[in-house]
């Protein structure tokens, strides 16, 4: 694994499937994945919330690359959800495993989910893999923390404009 991305699903209507500009925002974020990646291949692990599945098969259609997607339903903490406890903690230790398990099938691992996951585990993800926190800006839908594991470095993409 070259490239680590923690993405978050894009806008979505009340039945949770994506909405137009939900599929704008994964467009954006598959040109500056593209962009990074430059040929790279391609693991997306998924929520299994309609809303990432979406995200995520859009996702890979913008990559064109034959992106496998496997849905994990762990990774659907967020409000909505049975694995959300708004009192404890999310189980990082068990997502690091999961990230860590599938590491080797690509160049580039995606993980797609939610604000509440991307909240809990981007910094622990920093700290196990580089043994520093790196400051995680707010994250809207339709962006991902992407950690560069060669550079040991962090950025939110896209950007947006203030």
């Amino acid at each position: 694994m070259k490239h680590f991305f923690i993405a978050r699903h894009g806008a979505y209507y009340l039945g949770g499937r994506l909405n137009k500009l939900g599929q704008q925002q994964i467009a954006a974020l598959g040109r500056a994945i593209k962009e990074i990646l430059n040929g790279d291949s391609v693991y997306i692990i998924s929520s299994t919330a309609p809303r990432a599945l979406d995200s995520s098969e859009q996702l890979a259609q913008h990559l064109k690359t034959a992106a496998r997607i496997e849905a994990i339903p762990c990774l659907w903490y967020a409000a909505d959800s049975d694995h959300y406890d708004p009192v404890g903690d999310l189980d990082r230790d068990e997502i690091y495993k999961i990230v860590n398990e599938r590491r080797e099938k690509a160049d580039a691992l995606i993980l797609m989910a939610h604000e509440e996951l991307r909240d809990e585990f981007s910094g622990f993800f920093s700290e196990q893999e580089f043994g520093k926190r790196f400051h995680c800006s707010d994250i809207d839908k339709g962006q991902a923390d992407h950690y560069s594991m060669a550079e040991e470095s962090y950025q939110l993409i896209p950007k947006t404009e203030s």
